[in-house]
């Protein structure tokens, strides 16, 4: 009986620390932190935002800078 109860919180502790490890659902969607010299957000759908701090960045989304991070022309 001890030994079930001992390979029980062995496997619920094995079972945390791998949770613990897992990225969050919510975390495959990134924002810009930081904006220098203009730049433009590309959306997968076709539509464009100039970048600003916060705006959020999707999968598929593609960041575009100009020469030395200026937006393109």
């Amino acid at each position: 009986m001890r030994s079930k109860f001992l390979l029980f919180w062995m496997v619920l502790a094995g079972l945390a620390l791998l949770a613990g490890n897992l990225p969050a659902a919510s975390s495959i969607y990134g924002h810009v932190s930081f904006v220098d010299n203009g730049a433009t957000i590309l959306h997968e759908d076709g539509s464009q935002d100039d970048a600003v701090v916060n705006l959020p960045i999707s999968p598929g989304d593609t960041v575009v800078t100009g020469e030395k991070g200026s937006k393109p022309s």
